[in-house]
């Protein structure tokens, strides 16, 4: 009976323990959501037409239209690189570019360009913007187009 008594006592508390550290790791991985959903929310940097050309006028950087060859060649902003997003070595071609060079990515409309500003962002580029609407706001903003 004794021991029964001992017993009773330890048991419950690793039970409790138990439970409590269960809560912890919640907690833990709650805060490890909050944090992730921050990291995403930083990747992307979506500007305006106007934003976007003020940017590239002014700062030495990179412009990068992710399209595909037919889309490019029907009109692209004057002096874009040609990466088409859909080629299967399309993650290389960006690793040719220098992480500490400023990029302005663009696409049709924001998807794929949106995409990829992800990814530069995950290899570590610093400074990623993409054009919101892409080339189609741009043209509806009268920017000029290269073809």
């Amino acid at each position: 009976m004794k021991k029964l008594i001992v017993s009773l006592p330890l048991m419950a508390s690793l039970f409790l323990a138990s439970c409590g550290n269960a809560q912890n790791n919640e907690t833990e991985t709650e805060n490890n959501n909050a944090e992730e959903k921050v990291v995403v929310e930083q990747i992307n940097i979506d500007v305006d037409a106007q934003t976007f050309s003020e940017l590239i006028a002014k700062e030495n950087g990179v412009v990068l239209d992710v399209r595909t060859d037919n889309e490019f060649f029907a009109g692209h902003i004057s002096g874009a690189l040609h990466f088409d997003f859909y080629r299967d070595d399309f993650k290389v071609l960006l690793t040719d570019l220098d992480p500490k060079t400023p990029v302005y990515v663009y696409c049709k409309s924001g998807g794929r360009s949106g995409k990829t500003a992800n990814m530069l962002k995950g290899m570590g580029f610093s400074e990623v913007y993409n054009l919101e609407g892409g080339i189609t706001a741009w043209e509806n903003q009268g920017k000029p187009v290269e073809k």
